[in-house]
């Protein structure tokens, strides 16, 4: 029997691997690599590379690179009479943002963008970042005494209304959630579909959000007094179920702001609102979309998919894929886990 290609997976400086999983994320910003292998021991040594804390490691799936220079986070070993066994988690290169904190000498921005600040606070850790779209200015901003490096993005990201997610080289983007693209891939229960799941969640989400807050005020700005601290906007949630009472939440700015960059933030609330409303996971056979690219691929994370499963809900649903879980075991075979969302929760999937 023949091998297929299109199911071969390679991790660097690994042979014995018995199953690999690598996950990407739109949202989460670090992309993570999880394997398990046999490490031969003879003679009180091993006969293959062991994986220790902080090595490098690379992986392949079917030929295409989906994971480059993590490193290694996590070791477990286990043995006893008969067995023996390890398994390896690496995390890619943004996960240093999350741990390293800001410079703040001096920490404060004028008049620059968020690409620019990104850029400014990643480049002592060697990480690329990259601002698709929503590239908004900001007054003022300052960094906060051992605020990570991930948390100074996160709060301009709020404010642009950008999600972030890395690629197979590990350098991050932030952008809008739904790409636009797709449109061509259909998921049908009883054709494409191995298992699937839906859960639709509404315990957080309002009706209407309401932003509140201040400008940089002084006289560089020219705005001081009152109306610096009277900067609001109202955004109602399309999401928001029709049944409950239409309940009302504030969104407070966290930084000086723009009436602009306050809207942005108060849209950005109604959206994670309606993500986190729906999760839908479905697997599927192989690594691949019908165009040849691996689901992990940035091409393919935040396109449109559509779904067919009248056991998960009527009718036929458009979903945004939000991240893919990429495996390969023994047991399980090449499978994928899609992981799918709608910027605009249940209510109006049907009207993406």
């Amino acid at each position: 029997m023949g091998f297929n290609a299109e199911e071969i997976a390679t991790i660097s400086g690994c042979s014995t691997w018995k199953s690999i999983e690598v996950s990407r994320m739109v949202t989460e910003w670090v992309s993570y690599l999880k394997f398990s292998l046999v490490e031969p021991i003879v003679d009180g040594q091993s006969t293959v590379k062991q994986f220790l804390l902080g090595d490098q490691v690379s992986a392949t799936l079917g030929g295409q690179q989906v994971f480059t220079d993590g490193f290694v986070t996590v070791r477990q070993a286990f043995i006893d009479a008969k067995n023996r066994g390890v398994q390896i988690m690496a995390a890619s290169r943004p996960q240093n943002a999350i741990t390293a904190t800001v410079k703040a000498t001096p920490g404060q921005y004028l008049n620059q963008t968020m690409q620019q600040m990104c850029s400014a606070v990643c480049g002592p850790i060697g990480l690329k970042v990259t601002v698709l779209n929503n590239n908004m200015t900001f007054p003022r901003v300052s960094e906060q005494p051992g605020e990570t490096i991930a948390a100074f993005m996160g709060r301009l990201a709020r404010h642009c209304n950008v999600h972030g997610w890395d690629d197979a080289n590990g350098n991050l983007f932030f952008g809008s959630f739904r790409s636009g693209s797709g449109g061509g891939v259909t998921l049908t229960e009883g054709v494409n579909i191995l298992s699937a799941r839906l859960t639709a969640d509404d315990p957080h989400a309002d009706a209407v959000l309401n932003g509140k807050g201040q400008s940089a005020g002084g006289s560089s700005t020219q705005v001081a007094g009152t109306p610096a601290a009277q900067i609001k906007t109202t955004v109602a949630n399309p999401g928001y179920p029709s049944g409950p009472v239409a309940r009302q939440a504030d969104v407070i700015a966290d930084l000086p702001v723009t009436p602009a960059l306050l809207q942005s933030r108060t849209q950005h609330e109604v959206e994670l609102q309606n993500i986190d409303q729906l999760d839908v996971r479905v697997t599927v056979q192989g690594w691949f979309a019908q165009d040849g690219q691996c689901w992990l691929n940035d091409s393919k994370l935040r396109s449109v998919i559509s779904l067919n499963s009248p056991s998960l809900y009527p009718g036929t649903i458009s979903l945004i894929l939000k991240g893919a879980r990429c495996m390969q075991d023994d047991k399980s075979g090449t499978t994928s886990e899609l992981i799918l969302t709608n910027e605009r929760g249940l209510v109006s999937a049907n009207s993406i």
